[in-house]
């Protein structure tokens, strides 16, 4: 049969091949007390219980809760009286058949019955589509079959790419790795310490390269993430299991905490590890941040810095703790920091003075995010007699830094630092292409 019955059709067959059982639509009700009721087949009765087998399974009910019970036939009766009496290769009658138990709340008989249909008829087109088939290179194949081999994986019910699957499995091990996390990141600063960096430590181990590059792939994000959300001890010790994992992608995670982190103690632990890893990628690395956050500064209102004027400042200390003298020329640019902000005559005086922006964003500079406070529209006007404009910063965490990598005393006088560093400079090495401990 290739052409689906009309509902005439339909009717005419079903008088013919299965019109006794049918026609015949009351089931056993039971009425509860409650006024609830059940449609079903009272299989046995006793005194006290009567077992209803229904379309979903037996069940038992009390007779102390049962009101009355009207006697019939059930769907599920109709349906077993009336498949014993066709025969296997009628494909009419099992095809007719299926319908009906479709209409009548018998989704899985339905579906035997179909298939029945096309056991007998293999090119049946009305039974395949009430199977769900499709037509797929001249042949049929169940819905599952013809997603998968177009590249499509279920996920929660829903068919998705391969590759969003598995980035949605790598992502649920990365929170499930940073909840773990973040639980032994709540132990470090009481008792259970000691257990609290075991967990810390055992992640060594598991994501070392050559053991398990997936594991691998895990561990940096959801150290990162701890990072974002715990206190200072916890993202100490997530900074130490970065070093410890010793990959180009580890390192440039512990640079990325670092020109986030406000915490004085957290910073040191950083620079010490970026110190004991390669000191020479982490000024490079250090150094090329500054060049691009410098680039990125803009102009900003109200008052207090943008975090990326403290990213800078953050990067300046760092590159003098990481005592690497390649990293004075960057430091001598990031003396004096052109802003251009305006600043209230009434609450600050001097050339350093803090300001904010209106609108919160996040900046990529070298590849790693940079939190920023900044806005785009800045009205500068002569004519505002409470607020003066601005146009440096002077950044003592570089002129720190350059005091401690040369043992000079220019302050801010950029032009003698420079004569100095022509002067003095070493002999620089070529770039390292490769991540050297």
């Amino acid at each position: 049969m290739t052409t689906r019955f009309s509902a005439m059709v339909l009717l005419a067959c079903i008088a013919a091949t299965v019109a006794g059982p049918l026609r015949i639509s009351l089931a056993d009700v039971v009425h509860l007390k409650n006024g609830n009721k059940i449609e079903g087949e009272v299989l046995t009765e006793t005194d006290e219980t009567i077992n209803l087998k229904t379309t979903v399974g037996s069940i038992t009910l009390n007779k102390v809760d049962i009101d009355r019970i009207e006697k019939g036939v059930t769907a599920l009766k109709q349906y077993e009286n009336t498949v014993k009496t066709l025969k296997d290769d009628d494909t009419l009658a099992h095809y007719t058949l299926g319908i009906w138990c479709k209409e009548h709340g018998l989704p899985r008989q339905a579906k035997d019955e179909f298939l029945k249909v096309i056991a007998a008829d293999p090119e049946h087109v009305e039974a395949h589509r009430e199977l769900g088939h499709v037509l797929q290179g001249g042949k049929w194949v169940t819905e599952d079959e013809s997603m998968i081999a177009k590249g499509f994986v279920k996920h929660n019910g829903t068919w998705i790419t391969r590759d969003k699957a598995e980035a949605l499995a790598a992502r649920k091990k990365i929170v499930e790795l940073k909840d773990r996390l973040c639980r032994a990141a709540k132990l470090l600063g009481g008792q259970n310490a000691k257990e609290g960096r075991k967990v810390f430590e055992s992640i060594t181990a598991a994501a070392a390269p050559a053991a398990d590059p997936e594991m691998l792939s895990i561990a940096i994000p959801a150290l990162q993430a701890v990072i974002d959300s715990e206190g200072p001890a916890g993202r100490t010790e997530a900074i130490r299991t970065l070093a410890r994992l010793r990959t180009p992608e580890a390192f440039d995670a512990i640079v990325e905490a670092l020109l986030n982190e406000k915490k004085s103690d957290v910073a040191a632990a950083a620079i010490a590890e970026l110190k004991s890893l390669n000191s020479k990628r982490a000024a490079r690395l250090l150094a090329k941040a500054c060049e691009e956050l410098r680039r990125n500064i803009i102009v900003a209102a109200n008052d207090a810095k943008p975090d990326i004027v403290r990213a800078i400042e953050r990067a300046s200390r760092a590159l003098g703790g990481i005592a690497e003298s390649t990293a004075v020329p960057e430091l001598v640019e990031c003396l004096t920091i052109e802003i251009n902000y305006l600043r209230d005559k009434r609450s600050s005086s001097t050339m350093s003075g803090p300001f904010t922006s209106t609108t919160e964003s996040t900046r990529t500079i070298n590849g790693m995010p940079i939190e920023a406070k900044t806005s785009s529209s800045v009205s500068i006007s002569a004519n505002v007699p409470d607020t003066e404009l601005v146009k440096y910063y002077y950044n003592d965490a570089a002129r720190v830094a350059l005091r401690q990598l040369t043992g000079q005393r220019f302050d801010f006088e950029r032009k003698k630092w420079l004569e100095w560093w022509a002067a003095n400079k070493p002999v620089l090495p070529p770039d390292e292409k490769d991540f050297d401990l």
